[in-house]
């Protein structure tokens, strides 16, 4: 995980490593899955279109990248990660193969989402 790796000092939180934990898992059960983004510091969390409070601040949210599916196929991925693998997911159609991945709830209470960009 190379991509915005988190600090020590938040490497060393139950909640982050706990997400870490679910996303080494997922990541071996699924290895075609590509991490695109997870920590990010507020300069490149902005430059990145992320909101203020995103997760991604924390270390407790990851975007990951499924090459060559198509809508069907990311819309299945995330409902699968989603249910086995007690993460959040939000699937962004149009947006390049991307599935957003957190520890929380997204913000409208859901666990599971799709949006079209």
């Amino acid at each position: 995980m190379a991509v915005g790796v988190p600090p020590p000092e938040l490497l060393d939180t139950v909640p982050v490593q706990t997400f870490v934990g679910k996303v080494n898992l997922l990541l071996g059960f699924a290895p075609e899955l590509v991490v695109t983004s997870w920590f990010r510091d507020p300069e490149r969390n902005a430059r990145a279109g992320g909101a203020p409070g995103s997760l991604h601040l924390i270390g407790e949210a990851a975007d990951v990248d499924l090459p060559l599916a198509g809508d069907l196929e990311l819309v299945w991925t995330g409902a699968v990660i989603a249910a086995f693998f007690d993460l959040s997911v939000l699937v962004e159609l149009g947006r390049a193969d991307h599935i957003h991945l957190q520890s929380r709830p997204l913000l409208s209470g859901e666990r599971f989402s799709v949006t079209r960009r």
